[in-house]
């Protein structure tokens, strides 16, 4: 760990790009949370038959997970694609075929989501905007050593200071 502090505190522009790059990335995927949960328009929502139902089960080095899948088309529910999506077990629970359901998509993005799935879940959400904080910290932070290099001839902290 000594070794990453090091190299940051010498090369902070290293620091801001990762972070960078980590908070537009993050941003991004709470706004297509957002536009899922309805808190921003651009989503499309319609309403679609649900044709099929599974509850898979984890085997094999996967064992113990559960996961809940509503279909909308013609293909194999256990079949990868866009025809399905992964829900909740309270959705699932409720999901029946031949009732509608609200689909919604994103701009440019095929997959299927639904309001109070799991993509855009309380959860998901929380975690990724404490992700967008670190991140934003990680972006201060590495401000904060850019504007002292270039404002003053800085020395490593003495805990930093290579052995030897």
């Amino acid at each position: 760990m000594q070794h990453v502090l090091r190299f940051l505190w010498k090369h902070p522009w290293a620091l801001l790009g990762v972070g960078t790059l980590l908070a537009m990335f993050t941003a991004s995927k709470l706004h297509d949370m957002a536009m899922i949960r309805g808190w921003v328009g651009g989503a499309i929502r319609v309403h679609k038959c649900v044709t099929d139902t599974w509850e898979q089960q984890g085997t094999g080095d996967r064992g113990g997970y559960v996961a809940w899948w509503v279909a909308f088309g013609g293909a194999d529910i256990r079949s990868i694609g866009n025809h399905r999506m992964n829900v909740t077990r309270e959705l699932f629970e409720r999901a029946e075929r031949g009732a509608t359901m609200e689909v919604t998509y994103l701009p440019g993005d095929p997959t299927p989501y639904h309001r109070a799935g799991i993509y855009a879940s309380d959860g998901n959400v929380t975690l990724d905007t404490v992700l967008l904080a670190v991140e934003g910290a990680m972006i201060a932070v590495a401000l904060v050593l850019i504007l002292r290099r270039l404002t003053a001839d800085v020395d490593e902290p003495e805990g930093l200071a290579a052995n030897g």
